[in-house]
């Protein structure tokens, strides 16, 4: 939210401004991702609306956030999209695409060159005593 408070954004490359562009391009690739960010981008606009309810900033500057928000939208909207992308948007949200995110455990070599297997207890801290 803080980056559209803040920044414009066009259509072309510009320091002061988000380069709605580049990222249409870069989500054109991909339609996971571009979902993602699209799904997030209407969070955020959400999340604007509850910020005014809340008189935390101006109705001009949210309506300013939610303007550039609804144009970076627009540019990613009718972006030219990739081969890749169309096969992703057919197959849409039924199939997962990410893998869960698992814990893992590091294993550091020990002097004698011997894997050391950490003892990890029960608090999900690891004991490196016997190292």
């Amino acid at each position: 939210m803080a980056l559209f408070l803040t920044h414009d954004v066009r259509e072309q490359a510009s320091e002061d401004a988000i380069d709605g562009s580049y990222i249409a391009r870069v989500l054109a690739n991909e339609w996971g991702f571009w979902y993602d960010a699209t799904t997030n981008l209407t969070s955020v606009k959400t999340l604007v609306g509850q910020v005014i309810h809340h008189n935390k900033i101006t109705d001009a500057r949210a309506q300013s956030a939610m303007q550039r928000i609804d144009t970076l939208l627009n540019v990613t909207a009718n972006a030219p999209k990739s081969r890749d992308w169309e096969k992703g948007s057919e197959v849409g949200t039924s199939k997962v695409r990410y893998r869960d995110v698992e814990e893992v455990v590091r294993y550091e070599i020990a002097e004698d060159e011997q894997i050391f297997t950490p003892n990890v207890h029960e608090s999900g801290t690891c004991d490196l005593s016997d190292v």
